[in-house]
This record gives structure tokens, C-alpha cells and sequence, in this order.
């Protein structure tokens, strides 16, 4: 049968884990024995990367290693959190040498490229996206 998951009544869950080997050990134990690599990938929409800022400086602080890609304007914030900041035109390159620097002037130079001038942006986006994807 399925093996039944362990139970603990001493402290509220989400003070423990279970670590790889299966014992109980803290967050913070975790934290200062098992250190992971997180990654953050945003589109350049403060209101997407800020709120993630908290959540990146606490990992950090706990020892994990933290990256980001995303553009150039936010470096400063994102290294202030203790993560490493990449640069999605550099990290991207296929996509964006040669093109304008942004995910909508990349878009419509694919478009000029491929010879989809007279189609809406809409379905522009849609017949790129694997390319871009790809890239």
C-alpha cells in the first residue's frame, strides 16, 4: 500500500520539512544545510517583478542563491535584494541582436523578417512565439 506521510503536532507545518533523506528538520535548518538555486524570469512589469523583491531578499538571506533575468532598469533593485542579476538581451541574444530591445520591437522586426506586414499584431504573436521561443 502507500506508505502513510508523517504527522506532526508539535509545531505548525510549515515550521518543518522533510529533507531529502526524510527526516524532519526546520526551515532554517534546511535553509543552512541545503542550499537551492532559485531563478526569476519577469517581463519588464514592476508590477510583476516587486512583489517577488521580499520573497528574493529572504531566500538570499537564508543562503540560497538567487537569480534573475531581466532587463538592464532593473538591476539595481534586483541586486539590492542579494540575488545576481542576468541580462535577458545578452542571455537572449538570438533574440534581440539585430532587433529592437524590447519583446514588442523584437516582435515586429520578426514580422518585417517574415513577411507578416499585413497581419495583426495578435496573430503575429502567435505564429512567433515557437521562434521566439526557440531563440
Amino acid at each position: 500500500g502507500l506508505a502513510q506521510a508523517p504527522v506532526y503536532r508539535r509545531a505548525p507545518l510549515s515550521r518543518f520539512v522533510l529533507s531529502q533523506r526524510g527526516s524532519r528538520c526546520s526551515v532554517a535548518t534546511m535553509a543552512a544545510v541545503e542550499p537551492k538555486v532559485f531563478a526569476f524570469v519577469f517581463p519588464m512589469a514592476s508590477g510583476h517583478i516587486n512583489p517577488s523583491f521580499p520573497i528574493a531578499r529572504s531566500l538570499a538571506a537564508s543562503g540560497h542563491r538567487v537569480h534573475y533575468l531581466c532587463r538592464e532598469q532593473m538591476r539595481e533593485a534586483i541586486e539590492d535584494t542579494g540575488a545576481t542579476f542576468h541580462s535577458e538581451t545578452e542571455v537572449e541574444s538570438e533574440l534581440y541582436d539585430g532587433r529592437e530591445p524590447d519583446i514588442f520591437g523584437a516582435t515586429a522586426t520578426l514580422k518585417r523578417e517574415l513577411g507578416l506586414e499585413s497581419e495583426s499584431i495578435v496573430n503575429v504573436l502567435f505564429k512567433v512565439r515557437n521562434i521566439q521561443r526557440e531563440m
